[in-house]
């Protein structure tokens, strides 16, 4: 059954290789980012699966005072053997 309500997992010991920029809800870059990496990804040798990660990384207290204006990371990556 498919599960209604998101997760934050977190996993230690993983490893990802990507390319990321600053982007932000009111300015997203996500197509950009993705259009770049989707054609090198088949040159990543040690990569693990074919799964596709895209991973934000955001600011201390991002969400406490939403503004889509802020500036988070945004990884388009892969996993990778260690």
């Amino acid at each position: 059954m498919l599960r209604q309500t998101p997760q934050i997992v977190h996993k230690e010991g993983q490893s990802f290789i990507g390319y990321n920029t600053q982007t932000s809800f009111a300015h997203n870059r996500t197509f950009q980012l993705w259009n770049r990496f989707m054609p090198k990804r088949s040159s990543i040798k040690t990569a693990i699966g074919i799964e596709l990660y895209s991973i934000d990384v955001y600011p201390p207290g991002f969400y406490t005072r939403f503004n889509p204006e802020v500036e988070f990371i945004k990884w388009a990556a892969v996993k990778v053997a260690p």
